[in-house]
């Protein structure tokens, strides 16, 4: 559930900075009481192995 949360916030943050918006990131997370520190994470982190093997095998399957 948080990740799906995550993901909104940052497509709706992507949005925002293409539309030259001004979003507050922090505000929203506090108001859906999700630690901004914990989506931090979740942005910086790099795809799992098992991430990447399953992307690789999609572009695969789809080339077919």
């Amino acid at each position: 559930m948080t990740i799906a949360i995550y993901r909104s916030v940052q497509e709706e943050a992507e949005n925002a900075h293409q539309a030259e918006r001004r979003f507050s990131v922090s505000g929203v997370l506090s108001e859906l009481d999700v630690s901004s520190s914990g989506y931090y994470d979740w942005a910086a982190r790099k795809p799992s192995k098992q991430a990447q093997h399953r992307k690789e095998m999609k572009k695969k399957i789809q080339t077919i």
